[in-house]
């Protein structure tokens, strides 16, 4: 019997473990596409720190997200002046249709 073999805290433990591993993928795959769309870091900065990252990958995502939150540079960022209006030929395209009407 495996449900005995395995027991419950067992389960969790390796369920913990998990998630603490995905949650760490995801949070190394931010800092790297952070690194690269920094927009007040030049490119031997940027090769840097994705050395430092990537050569030492606890310290290094530590230290990155440390430096940058008091460079007011974290994470989650808005770059509201990247959005453009849309255009109204593109406007006119993306209205819903008028249904036509039913005839008998």
């Amino acid at each position: 019997m495996f449900a005995y073999s395995y027991p419950l805290l067992g389960v969790f433990w390796s369920m913990m473990f998990l998630f603490f591993w995905v949650a760490w993928i995801v949070l190394l795959f931010k800092v790297i596409v952070d690194i690269f769309r920094s927009e007040n870091l030049g490119g031997f900065a940027k090769a840097l720190w994705l050395l430092f990252v990537v050569i030492v990958p606890w310290l290094g995502v530590l230290v990155y997200l440390l430096v940058m939150r008091w460079a007011n540079a974290a994470l989650p960022r808005r770059r509201p002046h990247r959005m453009q209006p849309m255009p109204t030929s593109a406007r006119q395209l993306v209205r819903p249709p008028v249904a036509a009407p039913l005839t008998s």
